[in-house]
C-alpha cells in the first residue's frame, strides 16, 4: 500500500510505501508454517523491516490448535482480524490501537492454544489462550517491546525479551451467531495480565463487537481498559474506545454503476489517559476497484489535551489519509 498524508498546518507528503508478504509452508498434514514480514519505505528515503509474526502451528484436531513462535496477540479484535489494508476500512488504524495511542501489545514471543466449536446449529464459540513475555521494563508504558525487550516509543508493542522474568497470560473468548445469509453478530471478551516495569503488575481487558445488517451495512466496536501498579502514583488507567459504521452505496439501489462500488465510513474513538483525553472522529470513503484493490480517503478531526508524541505538545491537529491498498 501506498499513503498520503496532510496534517493540518503542515506540508503533505506521500509518507510511505508498504508491502507485507505472507508465507505459508505446510510440512505435513497437521504441521503448518506461516510468517509476515512488513517492509517499509519512508518519503526520507529511510526503511524499515520488520517481522509481523513467524508461528509454528501444530493441528490436533478439529477444535485445537497449538501454536509456538512469535505471534499476533488475540488482546481485543483489530490487529488479529483487522489489521491488513484490505480489511481494515480506513486508512488509518483506530485511535486506541494505532502507533502513537495504542493501549495494548500488538504481538510476543511464547505459546498459544486456539480453537472453536459449535454451541448449536448455528452459534459457534472460539476460544485462545496464550503465554507470552509481556512487557519489558524502563520507557513509556507496558508492552512497548523492541526485540531486546527494552520499550521504545518508536517501536511500540513489539514483543521481545521478559525484563521481569515472569512471564503473561491471557486469551479471547467469543461468540458467533449468524441468524440468516449477511446477518449475524460477534461478542468477544480478551485481557492480558501479569508483571511488567519494576516487576509490578500491567493487565488489560477489551470487549468487542460486530454485527452485519445484510451484504451492505456493517457495526463495529470496541472498549479497552488497562491498569499499570507503579512505585511512586499508585495504580495508573488508560481507557479508550471506538465505534464504526460502514455502509456500501449499492444498499440504495441507485442505478449508477460508479456509486455501486463506493462505501461510506464513520469512525469515533476516544482515550482517557492519566494526563487527558484524546477524540478523533473519522469520514472516509471507499471506492472498491476489485475485492482486493482499494482507494481509501479519510478526514480526521481531532481534539484533546493530551501528550502527543508527534507533535511534542498537547496539539492534535486534524488530518487527511489517502492510502492505495492492494491486498494478494
Amino acid at each position: 500500500d501506498t499513503i498520503y498524508q496532510k496534517s493540518e498546518g503542515q506540508n503533505g507528503s506521500f509518507f510511505q510505501a508498504h508491502v507485507a508478504p505472507i508465507l505459508l509452508f505446510r510440512a505435513g498434514d497437521k504441521i503448518l508454517f506461516e510468517t509476515e514480514l512488513e517492509m517499509k519505505v519512508a518519503s526520507d528515503g529511510s526503511s524499515e523491516l520488520g517481522l509481523e509474526y513467524a508461528q509454528l502451528d501444530y493441528l490436533v484436531n478439529d477444535s485445537l490448535t497449538l501454536i509456538a513462535g512469535r505471534f499476533v496477540l488475540p488482546l481485543g479484535v483489530v490487529r488479529e482480524k483487522h489489521d491488513a489494508v484490505w480489511i481494515n476500512k480506513l486508512p488509518i488504524m483506530p485511535l486506541p490501537e494505532s502507533d502513537v495511542t495504542a493501549l495494548i501489545p500488538e504481538n510476543d514471543i511464547g505459546v498459544q492454544a486456539r480453537g472453536g466449536f459449535h454451541l448449536n446449529d448455528r452459534a459457534l464459540m472460539t476460544y485462545a489462550l496464550y503465554v507470552a513475555n509481556g512487557p519489558g521494563s524502563g520507557g513509556d508504558g507496558p508492552g512497548h517491546l523492541d526485540s531486546t525487550g527494552t520499550w521504545t516509543t518508536s517501536n511500540p508493542f513489539n514483543g521481545g525479551s521478559s525484563m521481569s522474568g515472569t512471564p503473561n497470560g491471557g486469551g479471547r473468548l467469543a461468540v458467533f451467531y449468524p441468524w440468516k445469509p449477511n446477518h449475524d453478530v460477534e461478542i468477544g471478551v480478551s485481557g492480558q495480565t501479569g508483571r511488567g516495569m519494576d516487576n509490578l503488575m500491567w493487565s488489560a481487558f477489551a470487549l468487542d463487537a460486530s454485527l452485519h445488517l445484510g451484504p451492505n451495512l456493517e457495526l463495529r466496536g470496541e472498549f479497552i481498559n488497562t491498569w499499570e501498579d507503579t512505585t511512586d502514583v499508585g495504580t495508573l488507567r488508560r481507557k479508550g474506545w471506538w465505534a464504526q459504521a460502514a455502509y456500501k452505496l449499492a444498499g440504495l439501489n441507485l442505478e449508477w454503476p460508479l456509486i455501486n462500488n463506493f462505501e461510506a465510513v464513520f469512525r469515533y474513538g476516544g482515550e482517557q489517559l492519566p494526563d487527558g483525553h484524546i477524540n478523533e472522529y473519522d469520514l472516509g470513503l471507499i471506492y472498491h476497484v476489485s475485492n482486493t484493490l482499494l482507494l481509501k480517503g479519510a478526514y480526521s478531526f481531532m481534539d484533546g489535551n493530551a501528550f502527543n508524541q508527534d507533535t511534542g505538545n498537547n496539539r492534535w491537529p486534524n488530518m487527511f489519509t489517502f492510502q492505495v491498498a492492494y491486498g494478494f
